[in-house]
């Protein structure tokens, strides 16, 4: 009001001296005037001047106040009175972007002395009628620009009629906030104080190329009431939703303000409204349904704003891919300062502790006590993320894993670079993973970091059941030290890949069950040299000693490089793998493994050849692949020919065997392998030609098959297979051996199924069906067919010197095997037909052992006897001697006229050549029916 007063005062003495000195001394006097006032750079251009008015082109104070087409109306009694009736102003410049500067400074200077004059004397000055046709405003600093286009009245009572167009803009460095087209309008009284404010029109909006929030509309108003203003404004989106609602009030002689802002039940809806419809930060956020509340109040005083909110978001269901994520409740807090001069703002966000649910397919996990707090400054220019902490849990039936704790530290500068530096831990502390990330808000791009430094695991350390019951195998204890780190990257193309990786393990050592390794070192190496190549290293290590299955071995080295392409492709190269027997190994020579393979999509594929000094190099070969996102795969495994001779390659120099074997032949094997998560199959087919095999107290020849094996671990053959032979030896003569057989487990015991057994003895053949040899029971049962045995081969076997019998015999034998040790339970065989039984005196009375006349008449009888019928019943008992009962009917046309005889003759004799022959192949069968599970 001071500098108004004053501008006006200046305009009269200008008029006077108009009316004094006529147009062609105004300039120079009214520049003078001025400059006696204290204006110093003045441009005055008067137009025209008569006795009511004058008129003036232009009156310039600088670049800080320019008037333009001003008239002064008066009446001359009344300007010698120092009253102009009116002034009208076509067009005014004011810049208020200095106002302790120039021509501002010293307004303000004189409408202070005039203030401090009137004050004294008790009077005021009467002011004309101001008519503003258009005016330009500005107020312009480093951090803001204000711009107003007003026009306007004010009477000489100082009521105030005007109408503005404010447009204002704050710098920042994210884009400027920019109020546009305001439109205000003020009714007031300028003596008292009082009046309205309506706000009409106007948009909120950021000024970028990518704007960070949809232009909000702004209406309101407010009131004037003896220096005190109170009002209203409110933000509405473009489809006039109510967003914000702004309570706001000032006191102008204390230049104090307050202002309250809430956003009240504001709805987002996974189907409908959404945060992407007001900020384009929010374009990536899931759909979510939620209610937004928002409390927020500001002081303004001594040029600061201090202000404080509580925003809550309930009743959160967000949609994630394949998941979901709710809470009852979302709280933020945020206390700020604000220094309007100096455009620094800084403030505290705190999130109190809340608890999140998330859920994926069929798992539940928990975010609980989640908290932490940031300080932003000057607008998000800087941000503090001063703690991040909660824990991590599984909530479901089973966990996966225990919970886990985090908490991170950061900030964000004022080029939107992303700094995160924090920990992951255990509840126990004993497992913590540091992690460093930096992230460019602006386009995503990023890096991570993880390091697991020296880590002890197992007994007084980490115990990896503890972490996830996915690391927890029953009976398996493992210890060691482990050190990673591992680094990945988001690049401009939006992919993520690892850079660098780095794994170590030292001192390993793992035992579970029978298996157990020791003296495990591993490491892992790999960086990303460029973005052609991709990730590149090599992988190393050994192992001092391992039992497998009763298999004792070590690696006495490991090498191998990768590489993984940014597009997710992988190689790997298997260089030495180098497999070393130790005591008791089944196999008895060093293997060296080389191999590729390749990762394409979520396929591995991958190829190995096995050497070893005696098979030569690639004796065996792999092929196969495996699925990542099953875990299954499977291998096809090849053996050249193996051709063994008894001066050359014998299975003894290859493994370790129960017995001695002495091959001579070819063997042509080939093995498919089949693994999942859960299990692990391998079926085998083998095929025998011309294959002699010597075992001990036996030999097989002209060995012929093709054996189909369904699993090896265990030892499954669940269709018949058929081996054919065409001799054998085992102390006696065999011919034509046949056998179909299977073989299936019992609580992990093999069972041997004999489908069917047929050998050539004696001139005879023994079958055998439907036997079962269970290597887990104490007892085995074998029932023996007998057919067309002849008699006089057999008793060349017997220990019965001297006995000759004529004929064939049938019948059944049953065997009862247990431990190293056979008998025989009433085995019975007779006579196909008739036959002769011839005896010698001396060895029939050995083998009768009995005297007298009785048994002079039997060997007389038995040096011719011939049967009509014969059988024999065999008893070998637990003591070892063999019991055989001879009956036979007949008569020696030699002795008695050919009379009628019945002999019942006990026999002590010895048929260890065939039983021996029977338990040496029963026991060679159980042992290497119990070598296929180890150690048995």
């Amino acid at each position: 009001m001071r500098w108004l007063l004053w501008s006006v005062a200046g305009l009269m003495v200008l008029a006077i001296a108009v009316l004094t000195f006529r147009v062609p001394l105004l300039d120079t006097a009214g520049r003078a005037g001025l400059a006696l006032a204290g204006f110093r750079d003045v441009t005055l251009e008067i137009e025209d001047v008569s006795s009511g008015q004058a008129s003036i082109r232009e009156l310039s104070f600088g670049d800080e106040i320019i008037l333009r087409g001003v008239t002064l109306r008066y009446a001359p009694l009344e300007l010698l009175q120092g009253r102009i009736v009116a002034v009208d102003i076509r067009e005014l410049d004011l810049d208020l972007s200095a106002p302790d500067e120039g021509a501002l400074a010293r307004l303000r200077a004189l409408a202070s002395g005039e203030g401090e004059q009137q004050a004294a004397t008790g009077t005021a000055s009467s002011l004309p009628a101001i008519y503003l046709e258009t005016g330009r405003i500005k107020a312009a600093t480093a951090a803001r620009v204000v711009e107003a286009d007003i026009a306007g009245a004010l009477t000489p009572e100082r009521k105030l009629q005007a109408e503005a167009t404010i447009n204002g803009r704050l710098i920042t460095g994210e884009g400027d906030i920019l109020l546009r087209n305001v439109g205000v309008t003020v009714d007031g009284d300028l003596e008292t104080l009082n009046g309205a404010v309506t706000v009409g029109s106007g948009e909120l909006l950021h000024d970028s190329e990518t704007p960070e929030w949809q232009p909000f509309h702004l209406e309101g108003g407010g009131e004037l009431k003896e220096g005190n203003f109170d009002g209203r404004l409110a933000l509405t989106t473009p489809e006039g939703r109510d967003l914000l609602l702004i309570d706001a009030g000032y006191e102008m002689a204390a230049a104090t303000g307050r202002a309250a802002l809430s956003i009240t039940d504001l709805a987002f809806r996974k189907d409908g409204f959404q945060p992407a419809a007001l900020s384009r930060r929010a374009e990536g956020l899931p759909p979510f349904d939620g209610i937004l509340n928002v409390r927020a109040a500001a002081e303004l005083t001594l040029g600061r704003i201090l202000y404080h909110a509580d925003a809550a978001l309930t009743e959160l269901s967000m949609t994630l891919p394949e998941g979901m994520v709710t809470t009852p409740a979302l709280p933020l807090r945020l206390d700020g300062d604000y220094d309007i001069e100096a455009n620094r703002q800084a403030a505290t966000v705190t999130l109190p502790a809340s608890d999140l649910d998330l859920a994926y397919q069929d798992l539940r996990y928990a975010i609980e006590a989640l908290s932490g707090s940031a300080t932003i400054r000057d607008f998000g220019a800087a941000v503090e993320i001063e703690r991040l902490n909660g824990t991590l849990t599984d909530r479901g039936k089973t966990p996966d894993f225990a919970p886990l704790l985090f908490s991170a530290t950061g900030n964000l500068d004022a080029a939107r670079q992303l700094e995160l530096t924090g920990r992951v831990t255990d509840a126990s502390e004993k497992l913590a993973i540091d992690a460093a990330a930096h992230v460019s808000i602006t386009d995503g791009q990023g890096e991570l970091s993880l390091s697991l430094p020296a880590t002890k695991i197992g007994k007084g350390g980490v115990r990896p059941a503890d972490i996830s019951r996915h690391l927890a195998i029953p009976g398996a204890e493992m210890s060691g030290t482990v050190e990673a780190r591992l680094d990945a990257g988001r690049f401009a193309d939006g992919s993520i890949h690892i850079t660098s990786i780095f794994a170590e393990l030292r001192d390993g050592a793992w035992r579970q069950a029978e298996s157990s390794a020791s003296g495990v070192t591993l490491k892992l190496e790999g960086s990303e040299e460029g973005t052609e190549t991709g990730l590149q290293g090599t992988l190393g290590g050994l192992v001092q000693s391992a039992n497998v299955g009763g298999q004792t071995l070590s690696v006495p080295s490991l090498a191998a490089t990768f590489a993984l392409s940014r597009e997710g492709e992988g190689q790997l190269q298997l260089s030495d793998l180098h497999i070393s027997p130790g005591a008791g190994a089944i196999f008895r020579e060093a293997q060296h493994v080389t191999g590729s393979a390749t990762l394409a999509g979520e396929e591995v594929r991958f190829q190995a050849d096995i050497s070893s000094a005696i098979l030569g190099p690639s004796y065996m070969s792999a092929r196969g692949r495996h699925a990542l996102a099953t875990g299954k795969g499977s291998a096809d495994v090849t053996a050249v020919p193996l051709l063994f001779a008894k001066e050359g390659v014998q299975l003894e120099s290859l493994v370790e065997l129960p017995f001695a074997v002495t091959l001579e032949g070819k063997i042509a094997p080939k093995s498919r392998v089949e693994w999942s998560a859960k299990d692990l199959r391998a079926s085998a087919d083998i095929a025998l030609e011309n294959l002699t095999v010597e075992l001990p107290g036996g030999e097989v020849s002209g060995l012929e098959g093709n054996l189909h094996i369904d699993d090896l671990f265990p030892l499954t053959i669940s269709a018949p297979q058929e081996l054919r032979a065409r001799e054998a030896a085992a102390g006696i003569p065999i011919t034509s051996p046949y056998l179909r057989f299977r073989i299936l487990s019992d609580a992990g015991d093999p069972v041997l199924y004999i489908d069917r057994m047929t050998v050539g003895l004696v001139g005879g053949t023994l079958l055998v069906e439907g036997a079962k040899i269970d290597t887990g029971a104490d007892i085995n049962r074998v029932d023996v067919l007998v057919s067309q045995l002849d008699l006089e081969e057999v008793m060349e076997l017997t220990s019965v010197d001297e006995l000759v019998a004529t004929g064939h015999v049938s019948g059944r034998i049953p065997l009862i095997f247990g431990g190293e040790r056979l008998l025989v339970e009433n085995g019975e065989l007779s006579a196909d037909g008739p036959g002769v039984l011839k005896m010698t005196s001396d060895a029939a009375r050995s083998a009768l052992g009995v005297g007298g006349d009785q048994a002079q008449l039997v060997l007389d009888i038995l040096e011719n006897f011939q049967y009509s019928e014969l059988s024999i019943a065999i008893l070998k008992t637990e003591s070892g001697a063999d019991t055989v009962k001879l009956h036979a009917a007949g008569s020696n046309p030699d002795v008695e006229n050919n009379r009628p005889i019945v002999l019942n003759i006990n026999l002590e004799t010895s048929l260890d050549k065939i039983f021996n022959a029977v338990l040496n192949g029963y026991l060679l069968s159980e042992k290497a029916l119990r070598a296929t599970v180890g150690n048995r």
